[in-house]
C-alpha cells in the first residue's frame, strides 16, 4: 500500500460582536464605552456601531457603559450573547437622554471670596459662573432653569442679581434697600419666572425679572418681614413676622389683602402645599403645624418630644413632606 499524504487545515474557533447605539433625547452625549466580558472596551459615539473581532466561541457579556446620569439604557444592560464561528452576533443598545439636571451652589473653593458654580447631578462638569472679586451667594433657578438668580457683593453692597445659566449677562434686578448694609437675603422667583420677591431690611419686596416695577408689598417700618414664599399660582406671599405682632402672614403678590394666618412668636419657615390648600410651618416648641391659607385651627404634624423639626418641605404630590430633625438639648 501507497502512504496517502493528507493536509489539515485549522482555524480559530472565533466570531464577532457588532454593537450598535441608537440615542434619542435632550442633552445627548457624544458617545459611551462598550465593554465585553468585564474587559476589552471600545468607544463608541452616540449614535454609531463598533465591532469586537476574534472573540472565542461561546457565551459572552457587553455592557455599555459610562452612560450619564441624565441618560437611560432601555432594557438589559448588561446583556449575554452567544458567538457562533465565523458569525458576527448583532447587539443593539437604545438610549435615551433627558435633559441634564444641573445643580447650582455657592463655594469658598476658589479662595476667601464665594463664588456661585454649577455641575451636573452626577457630580461632573463643575464650572465656576460668577469669577468675581465680590461676595457671590444664595443661588436660585428660575422656573424653566435658564436663569439664576443670586446675591453679590461685588458693588460694594448688597444686591439682587439674575444671569443667564451659563454665567453670562449678570445684571441688577433690585439694589440692597436697606439703610443698615448687609440684608437683602432669599430671592425666589415666581412659579411662572416672570418676578423675583425678596426681603431687605424687614420689608419684603417683589420685582420684575427685568429690574422694572420694584414694589414693597409690606410697608410695615416696624416690624421685621422675611422669607418670603410663594403660593404656586402666582397669587400670593406667605413670610413671617417679628416684632409686634409676630406669626406667619400672607399678602397678595400685588401688596393688597395683608392677613396674619398664626401667632406664634418663632413661627418660621412657611411652606405652600403643591395645590395651595395648606401652609406647612415650624414653631417654637419645635413641631412642624400646618394652617389654612385664610387663618383657622393649626393642625400638629410631628408632635414629638425631645426632638426639634424644622426646614418643611412638601412632595411633589402634596402627599409627604421631607423635614430637618435635630435632638434638642
Amino acid at each position: 500500500s501507497k502512504p496517502v499524504s493528507m493536509t489539515v487545515t485549522c482555524s480559530a474557533l472565533v466570531g464577532a460582536i457588532e454593537v450598535t447605539v441608537s440615542s434619542t433625547g435632550d442633552d445627548v452625549p457624544d458617545g459611551y464605552v462598550v465593554a465585553v466580558d468585564g474587559g476589552v472596551s471600545e468607544a463608541v459615539s452616540a449614535n454609531g456601531s463598533v465591532t469586537f473581532e476574534g472573540l472565542a466561541v461561546g457565551s459572552h457579556e457587553v455592557e455599555l457603559t459610562e452612560v450619564p446620569a441624565n441618560c437611560t439604557v432601555v432594557g438589559a444592560n448588561p446583556v449575554t450573547v452567544a458567538v457562533s464561528v465565523g458569525q458576527a452576533v448583532q447587539v443593539l443598545f437604545t438610549v435615551e437622554c433627558s435633559q441634564s439636571s444641573m445643580i447650582a451652589f455657592q463655594t469658598f473653593r476658589d479662595g476667601e471670596r464665594s463664588e456661585i458654580f454649577i455641575m451636573n447631578s452626577d457630580g461632573t462638569g463643575e464650572r465656576n459662573l460668577t469669577n468675581d472679586p465680590g461676595h457671590d451667594y444664595e443661588p436660585v433657578w428660575s422656573p424653566d432653569g435658564s436663569r439664576i438668580a443670586f446675591l453679590s457683593f461685588r458693588d460694594g453692597t448688597y444686591q439682587v442679581y439674575a444671569m443667564n445659566a451659563d454665567g453670562s449677562n449678570p445684571f441688577v434686578v433690585a439694589d440692597d434697600l436697606g439703610a443698615g448694609g448687609i440684608t437683602s437675603r432669599m430671592p425666589r422667583w415666581s412659579p411662572d419666572g416672570s418676578r423675583l420677591a425678596f426681603w431687605s431690611d424687614g420689608e419684603v419686596y417683589v420685582v420684575n425679572a427685568d429690574g422694572t416695577d420694584l414694589a414693597n408689598v409690606t410697608q410695615t417700618p416696624f416690624a421685621n418681614d422675611f422669607q418670603p414664599v410663594w403660593s404656586h399660582d402666582g397669587t400670593r406671599l406667605a413670610f413671617v413676622r417679628q416684632g409686634g405682632t409676630d406669626g406667619i402672614y400672607v399678602v397678595n403678590a400685588d401688596g393688597t389683602g395683608l392677613a396674619r394666618i398664626t401667632d406664634g412668636p418663632a413661627d418660621r419657615e412657611p411652606a405652600w402645599s403643591p395645590v395651595d390648600d395648606r401652609i406647612v410651618f415650624s414653631a417654637f416648641d419645635g413641631e412642624l403645624y400646618s394652617v389654612n391659607p385664610n387663618g383657622g385651627e393649626l393642625t400638629n404634624l410631628t408632635n414629638t418630644a425631645e426632638v426639634s423639626e424644622h426646614n418643611p418641605i412638601w412632595s411633589p404630590d402634596g402627599t409627604r413632606l421631607a423635614f430637618e430633625l435635630s435632638l434638642i438639648h
